[in-house]
Order: C-alpha cells, then sequence, then structure tokens
C-alpha cells in the first residue's frame, strides 16, 4: 500500500502468499481489503496493515477462486467466483466480511469456470455480472436464477469485467478476442466491439 503518490510502499504483516489472483478495495470504506490466491482468500480492516483468513467455508479443496467483488456500499458484503467443473459450486456470497459463505450459484450458470465478477453500484437488486469460459451471466435479488448476458458476444473466453457508469456500459474483456461492451441491464442493446479505442490507448 502507497499514501504518498507510490514514493513509498508498506505491505504490512503480509504472509498471504506469493501469488494473487485477485485484490478488492471496499468502495463505501477504503480501510476494508480483500486479496486472494487461488485457494486462500484474505480480509484487512485496517487498511492493508493485518489481515485475516476468512477462507473457511468455501470448498476449495476442488476449486480455485478467481475473483473479489464488494458491495458498493457495504464493505462486509462480498461476492467470489470460481472456477473449475463442479456445476454447484461457482459464486459465493458473505454479508459478515467472509466470516460465513453461502453458495449462491443457483440456476442457469453453465458448469465452466466462472472467471470474474462484477457487482454494479447504485443498484438496490445486488445486480451481478459473471464472466465465464462461455460468455457473461447476469442475476439480481428479483431473479429466479442467472441469465445469460451474451448476445452479439463471441463464446469466448470473459478473464475481466468492468463498468462504465458514465456511459452506462458494462466492458468484458476476452481471451483472443478483443474488448467488448453492452448497456447494462435491464435495457442490453446488443455488444459492439471496442478494440479498435483500445489499439489507441497510451501511457499519460
Amino acid at each position: 500500500k502507497t499514501t504518498d503518490g507510490g514514493n513509498s510502499w508498506n505491505s504490512g504483516t503480509n504472509t498471504i502468499g506469493t501469488t494473487y489472483r485477485s485484490l478488492a478495495v471496499a468502495p463505501s470504506n477504503g480501510n476494508y481489503v480483500y486479496a486472494a490466491t487461488l485457494s486462500q482468500i484474505y480480509r484487512s480492516s485496517d487498511g492493508a496493515a493485518t489481515w485475516t483468513n476468512i477462507t473457511s467455508g468455501l470448498p476449495i479443496s476442488s476449486l480455485a477462486i478467481t475473483y473479489v467483488t464488494v458491495k458498493y456500499n457495504d464493505p462486509l458484503t462480498l461476492w467470489v467466483s470460481c472456477s473449475g467443473y463442479s456445476s454447484v459450486n461457482k459464486v459465493f456470497k458473505s454479508i459478515d466480511g467472509g466470516a460465513t459463505w453461502t453458495n449462491i450459484t443457483g440456476n442457469g450458470l453453465p458448469n465452466v469456470p466462472a472467471n470474474c465478477i462484477m457487482n454494479e453500484s447504485n443498484n438496490s437488486t445486488d445486480a451481478l455480472y459473471v464472466g465465464t469460459d462461455i460468455g457473461v451471466y447476469y442475476t439480481n435479488s428479483t431473479l429466479p436464477g442467472w441469465i445469460s448476458y451474451s448476445t452479439g458476444l463471441p463464446r469466448v473466453v470473459v478473464d475481466e469485467l468492468e463498468i462504465h457508469y458514465g456511459t452506462g456500459k458494462i466492458r468484458a474483456a476476452t481471451y483472443g478476442r478483443g474488448i467488448w461492451q453492452t448497456d447494462l441491464y435491464p435495457e442490453p442493446a446488443g455488444v459492439e466491439d471496442v478494440a479498435s479505442a483500445c489499439e489507441n490507448w497510451a501511457l499519460p
């Protein structure tokens, strides 16, 4: 962690591991940080100075943690996505900072790795998007399960999801097929390729 623009760094009591897969800072409280390797997930509530293992309850013996997302207005509510081919173990939720976990895989997700998960801010229905090996899926608290959210998107591995709130778009980075975007639910208007814009990116 740096608090002076990168002039100095402090890792705190960092004994998590050597390979990190996901890192999430709570949008509503920057003191809450969640860090995960493929097999362990840790929570800090003091700005990454100290860490607590919150892996207990997740079926990690056969799965790999791929991503962490934290609710926009609650630092203790988070979701994790998992890789592997267990049809009933794809997404888990905690409402107490990882002390306990609930399996919310439910219905609708294909039995392929879930590579990333994103919670939509300022959405009272706990809207969630998951990127899988064959596209994007969506759910919220008003739906009975997950629905495909991949109209117009190549049937391809989705490794990263990000939301651009200024334009109301969700963007998906794929493995070998570029970056794509579409409108946020509930008004999807097809998916358009934005890879050409990425080709013009440059360091400031």
